[in-house]
């Protein structure tokens, strides 16, 4: 969350893709604009604010942070070792990539919720603790800042564990480097179309999106995803007989109606 005393909210439904919460917060005397989109196209939660502070708390009854990675300057993964409890701290010009993600360890099960989060400006700071979260701090305002589970709903559980537990794997880090494009721009807004052929037997739907764009301090070029919708993609992963104008894709982050699927550009038909 960010902090400071929320003084104002307004909630707001674009379209039938996207609720924005419009809040504003109270820190040493300001009143800084806050708003948090959730999308039903887009696995994930953008913060765009002007605090210069956000924080990632872990439930500590359901969750430990059992560690985090991060890409450094130099292209190398590190993986931090949250073990002990003590708090981690990195400068911000130590990450190479605009992203963290942290390993929390559910408590009952053992399995671990791998957290993304990308951020538009470079922290000032990056503190890391095993009971205490995430916390990123700013010389400026932070901009935008997106949060999800990279794996969705799926869980890093079983035989999967032991890779984890010794390094970053390959898969995981090519997803957060996926995610890390494609929530540089974030959909916001959503228009459709729809045509229907009697005699052919078809009906045609054109879903085109409006986008959060972010130009961050890493020089990351977005990667506008079309999400293709989920009952339609599960339909079609059936048998029923669905085509598309553009390759449709599906990544490795889950949904309850199956992988979550796109085409990349703005649009999909």
């Amino acid at each position: 969350g960010l902090s400071g005393d929320v003084t104002r909210r307004f909630y707001t439904v674009r379209d039938a893709s996207t609720a924005r919460w419009d809040v504003t917060l109270r820190e040493d005397g300001r009143d800084l604009p806050t708003s948090i989109y959730l999308s039903r196209s887009f696995p994930a939660v953008l913060y765009v604010t002007e605090s210069q502070e956000f924080t990632w708390r872990i439930d500590r009854g359901a969750f430990s942070l059992d560690r985090a990675a991060y890409v450094d300057g130099s292209g190398a993964v590190q993986v931090v070792d949250l073990a002990a409890g003590s708090a981690h701290r990195l400068a911000g010009g130590e990450l190479g990539v605009p992203w963290i993600l942290l390993l929390q360890e559910m408590a009952q099960t053992g399995e671990h919720v791998p957290i993304f989060i990308r951020m538009e400006r470079r922290p000032e700071a990056v503190i890391l603790q095993r009971d205490g979260g995430l916390v990123l701090r700013f010389a400026q305002p932070a901009g935008a800042i997106v949060t999800m589970p990279l794996y969705g709903i799926a869980r890093v559980r079983g035989d999967e564990l032991d890779a984890w537990r010794a390094e970053l794997p390959d898969e995981a880090l090519e997803l957060a480097q996926f995610w890390s494009r494609a929530a540089a721009a974030f959909p916001v807004g959503l228009a459709e179309e729809y045509a229907a052929d009697e005699s052919a037997g078809y009906v045609y739907v054109r879903s085109a999106f409006e986008y959060h764009v972010m130009e961050d301090d890493w020089g990351t070029e977005p990667l506008p995803l079309a999400p293709v919708p989920p009952v339609v993609a599960l339909a079609e992963q059936h048998g029923y007989p669905v085509s598309w104008q553009s390759e449709v894709l599906r990544s490795r982050t889950a949904t309850f109606l199956g992988p979550y699927a796109y085409a990349e550009g703005t649009e999909v038909r």
